[in-house]
């Protein structure tokens, strides 16, 4: 573990210019095995409440809704990107994206044309406020819990302009508009002067976190990407990480580390 966190020592030395961007679900807080069971630990809010005032920015990015997201952690004086990137929570200021307003009324419909016709054998369809999580996670045959989800969202797809995206045991579906968890962290990266920054992330959609990390390189700023490592995790996520850490304590280890 030291030599993980010495290779995080930029971000120590200047923290009032260095910016930390963290997924939740996987990454500080165990999966769960029902999207409504999922919690953030007491210690785990504790040791972010230590982290964030001591840093230029720090920001949950999530595939969850900002309501849910504040709700789960418990800040609302934190930075949040909720949605994929289609909602921002700054300087408790929120944003959506003009692009996705329309779905807010097309939501509601689709998630409950699909818990008629999947909710059945341990499929869960979660509905947030832009995107909707069809889960499988508890599913006894997921290949064909996964099979039966996408013959019934196909048709959907063209019709109310939404995307598929694979995630852990779940497909998410989300406004077919040019948005994800990277191109709101470049955005914020755009607000903020921040010399040096971190993305944390454990699933297929922190990828694009991952990228925004690699394009703030390019911007000449100090830039680390940080996977958790699991059964499930993608191996283009694995690859692409400067550092490998093993589960939801190691997270929140090298936070507590960050905030000495």
């Amino acid at each position: 573990m030291e030599k993980r966190l010495s290779a995080l020592q930029p971000l120590k030395d200047n923290p009032a210019v260095s910016g930390i961007f963290s997924d939740i679900d996987g990454t500080i807080s165990p999966i769960a095995e029902h999207p409504d069971e999922a919690r953030v630990a007491d210690s785990a809010k504790k040791t972010i409440a230590r982290l964030a005032p001591k840093y230029g920015l720090f920001c949950l990015v999530t595939g969850r809704d900002i309501d849910r997201a504040t709700r789960m952690v418990g800040g609302k004086k934190l930075a949040y990107i909720g949605s994929h990137g289609l909602e921002i929570y700054l300087d408790q200021y929120y944003e959506c994206l003009p692009e996705a307003e329309p779905y807010l009324a097309v939501v509601p419909d689709v998630a409950g044309y699909l818990r008629a016709r999947l909710e059945r054998d341990g499929v869960v369809v979660e509905r947030k406020r832009l995107a909707i999580g069809v889960h499988y996670r508890q599913a006894k045959n997921k290949p064909l819990a996964r099979e039966r989800i996408l013959e019934t969202i196909e048709p959907l797809l063209s019709r109310f302009r939404l995307r598929p995206m694979q995630a852990r045991e779940a497909i998410e579906l989300r406004p077919d508009v040019p948005a994800n968890k990277g191109s709101a962290v470049r955005s914020l990266l755009e607000r903020r002067s921040l010399a040096a920054v971190a993305y944390f992330g454990d699933d297929t959609t922190d990828i694009a976190g991952f990228e925004a990390m690699e394009h703030a390189r390019q911007e000449g700023r100090f830039a680390a990407k940080i996977a958790v490592e699991s059964a499930e995790a993608p191996e283009e996520l694995l690859e692409r990480a400067d550092i490998l850490l093993e589960s939801v304590d190691q997270v929140l280890e090298v936070f507590s580390w960050l905030a000495e």
